[in-house]
This record gives C-alpha cells, sequence and structure tokens, in this order.
C-alpha cells in the first residue's frame, strides 16, 4: 500500500514538473510578440498592397507598451514608426509617422 502512494505521489509530482516549462514559457500578455504581415493573405483598401512585408512589434514597459512598425509605404520607401504607451486613456505621440494630411517628405 505505502509502495502505491510513494508511486502516485512520485508520478503526480513528475507531471507537476513537466507542465511547468510549457506555462512559464506562455505569455502572459499574449498581444506582446512580433509579428510580419502576411501579404498573400491581406487586402488593402483603398490603394496597391506594399511590395515589402512589414513588420509589428509589441513590447511590454514599465505600465504599458512599445510598438515598432517597420514597413514599407507605396512609393517602395521604407518606414519606421515607434510609439510608447501607458494604459491610462490618453493619446500617445507616434515618431516616424507623417503629418495626417500631409504628404510625406
Amino acid at each position: 500500500m505505502r509502495t502505491r502512494f510513494v508511486l502516485v505521489v512520485f508520478v503526480a509530482l513528475a507531471a507537476l514538473l513537466g507542465a511547468s516549462p510549457t506555462a512559464r514559457a506562455q505569455s502572459t500578455d499574449p498581444w506582446m510578440g512580433t509579428w510580419k504581415v502576411n501579404l498573400a493573405r491581406s487586402t488593402y483598401k483603398p490603394g496597391p498592397k506594399p511590395t515589402v512585408a512589414g513588420t509589428v512589434k509589441m513590447e511590454p514597459m514599465a505600465g504599458g507598451f512599445k510598438t515598432t512598425i517597420d514597413a514599407t509605404n507605396p512609393q517602395g520607401q521604407p518606414t519606421h514608426t515607434e510609439t510608447v504607451g501607458k494604459f491610462d486613456g490618453k493619446d500617445n505621440p507616434v515618431t516616424g509617422a507623417p503629418t495626417p494630411n500631409t504628404t510625406a517628405a
């Protein structure tokens, strides 16, 4: 009887330890990470599709997050934008983005 109890405890402990690295590897914020645009599955309205796929990177920061976007505009020029935001409901500046309703330089 004691051998069976020890075996059950051993198996339970092994299962717990085996699942532990998997649980730790999962992000607490699943929307943090890096994504590359799949041009074949994307649609753009209005305007032409870019010729080079862009990349979006979301990183956790103290009290918020940082978003970095590297892409190509319709003229084929590379673009790079960054913003740092907090979960406080306020607007955040975006560096590298053209001013709305103007022609990008």
